[in-house]
């Protein structure tokens, strides 16, 4: 009986931790109209998914070695497996908020890992959008 319950736990556990989630960026967007959204969205992901930037993301945050990649184009075709950019709602202070959603797909117990390589990510968003080093409000994205 100990045992199905000790089996039993570590089955659930494994289920877990293998379970699908996000870790993304939320770009809060309150003032643009859904057209515009809609086209930052678009022009976001089309230079994010370049290789170059995807190759310079996964080098300066260590991605191939922490999955353990062989190589670095194999570690740049997961990254863009796993990245998506989509509209959708951010919480704020003053609620939900409409926002453009920037990250990546990962297992739950990948999310840690995923953390070093989201904010790697941060810092190519913060040039396209042309917003000063620091964030230029204090941090708040």
């Amino acid at each position: 009986m100990v045992l199905f319950l000790v089996l039993g736990a570590f089955g659930y556990r494994t289920y877990q931790q293998n379970r699908n989630t996000r870790i993304w960026l939320p770009l809060p967007a309150v003032e643009a109209s859904p057209e515009q959204r809609k086209e930052m969205a678009d022009t976001l992901k089309k230079k994010l998914t370049d290789p170059e930037t995807m190759a310079a993301v996964c080098r300066d945050s260590g991605f191939a070695k922490t999955f353990g990649f062989s190589s670095e184009e194999e570690a740049v075709k997961s990254l863009l497996t796993r990245f998506f950019c989509e509209i959708g709602t951010a919480d704020t202070s003053n609620g939900k908020v409409p926002s453009i959603n920037v990250g990546f797909n990962c297992k739950v117990k990948e999310f840690h890992k995923m953390d070093k390589v989201t904010g790697r990510l941060r810092e190519d968003i913060l040039k396209i959008l042309g917003v000063p080093e620091g964030g230029g409000d204090g941090g708040a994205f």
